[in-house]
């Protein structure tokens, strides 16, 4: 499965169990704010993401939407910096009313939008973002939708490990302080 397939797959499900979640049937579409990587050094995966949500959104409306409600994915550009992703979050809660806010695929965008989204009791679910942080113990607001950083290195080790008995690995990292 393509990564925007996946991404789409995953916030699509996501959104669908917190609009059942919200109750309430009726004509309003189901407004997700998605805040991304369009721009700059992540679009290669933010744009692939949009381009998956839009596919989904098309697919779920075909399909009678959700829950009868039309979704309407709005995507906005964070231009791959912190500061803009954040501006978007609080735009998205504030003055579109958004049911979620979903999209960032770098660590450095969502952990912006973690602070904001956990403190203004905002549903944040993290598409591919692996940073840990994000799902801390008592976050509350947060979902990650794939595993943290921790969790795609154990599962690709026990790979290794399967496919190459007594084969090496060796790990590269960077110390941020």
């Amino acid at each position: 499965m393509k990564g925007s397939q996946r991404c789409a797959v995953l916030a699509s499900a996501a959104v669908i169990v917190l609009a059942a979640a919200s109750g309430g049937q009726g004509a309003e579409p189901i407004n997700v704010g998605f805040v991304t990587e369009l721009t700059g050094p992540w679009a290669f995966s933010g744009s692939s993401c949009a381009a998956g949500m839009k596919l989904a959104e098309a697919e779920i409306d075909a399909a009678g939407g959700v829950l009868g409600r039309p979704l309407r994915f709005l995507v906005v550009d964070n231009q791959t910096n912190p500061t803009q992703a954040l501006a978007a979050a609080r735009s998205f809660d504030a003055q579109d009313k958004v049911l979620v806010i979903s999209g960032p695929t770098s660590s450095d965008n969502a952990l912006a939008i973690y602070g904001y989204a956990e403190q203004n009791q905002v549903p944040f679910l993290v598409p591919v973002a692996a940073f840990p942080q994000l799902t801390k113990p008592g976050t509350q607001w947060t979902f990650r939708l794939e595993p943290a950083a921790v969790g795609w290195g154990y599962s690709i080790a026990k790979f290794v490990e399967q496919k190459k008995p007594g084969a090496k690995i060796a790990i590269m990292y960077a110390i941020s302080r």
